[in-house]
């Protein structure tokens, strides 16, 4: 829906006084101010006491309707860091954007870092105060799990066991360490 807040007042000179006013020959008032207009083309007319009329042509333009689009700059590199961050774009309206996330305080950073995983409730408002709302969903990789699969030795004292690890979530390919030295893509450990 179009929102009427356009206001236009007309004055005029010469003729006769008092002046009375109409919009595309609607009914005349002694007011020259029109208020809440519609974005259009529109005649106003004059009529003066001797009943001679005059015209103008205006056209009432208003500014594209706002949009918000989102560009996620970092994504979280994984599962419980805070370390996401994105970029709101807002389109349309009147440039002059201030920016409120998740209710808190309007500003003029369209950069969100440091985030957590989860929904941004975002709000932006323009230069004539016509807001736009939409929400951002941040994600994070799952948490790393492994599924190991356990060969036990055959014997005591003997060194053929094995196992293999199955790892999921995070971000694959993975890099596995039974000392948190060395790190391989390897995922059977056997003569164990």
């Amino acid at each position: 829906p179009t929102r009427r807040s356009s206001d236009l007042e007309i004055s005029s000179s010469g003729g006769v006084s008092p002046y009375q006013y109409a919009e595309n020959i609607g009914e005349f008032s002694n007011s020259g101010l029109f208020t809440q207009l519609d974005a259009n083309i529109s005649w106003f007319y004059t009529l003066d006491a001797n009943a001679c009329i005059d015209s103008i042509q205006v056209e009432i333009t208003q500014p594209d309707s706002m949009w918000l689009s989102f560009n996620l700059l970092s994504p979280i590199t994984c599962f419980g860091f805070n370390n996401g961050e994105f970029e709101i774009n807002a389109i349309g309206g009147t440039p002059g954007y201030l920016y409120s996330i998740n209710n808190n305080a309007f500003n003029l950073d369209s950069i969100v870092g440091n985030a957590p995983a989860g929904n941004y409730f975002v709000q932006v408002v323009d230069t004539n105060m016509c807001q736009f709302e939409d929400t951002f969903t941040l994600t994070q990789p799952d948490l790393i799990t492994f599924n190991p699969l356990v060969d036990s030795t055959s014997c005591y004292g003997f060194e053929n066991g094995s196992f293999e690890l199955f790892p999921a979530g995070g971000v694959p390919d993975y890099q596995i360490s039974l000392d948190s030295s060395n790190w391989d893509t390897i995922t059977l450990f056997d003569n164990l």
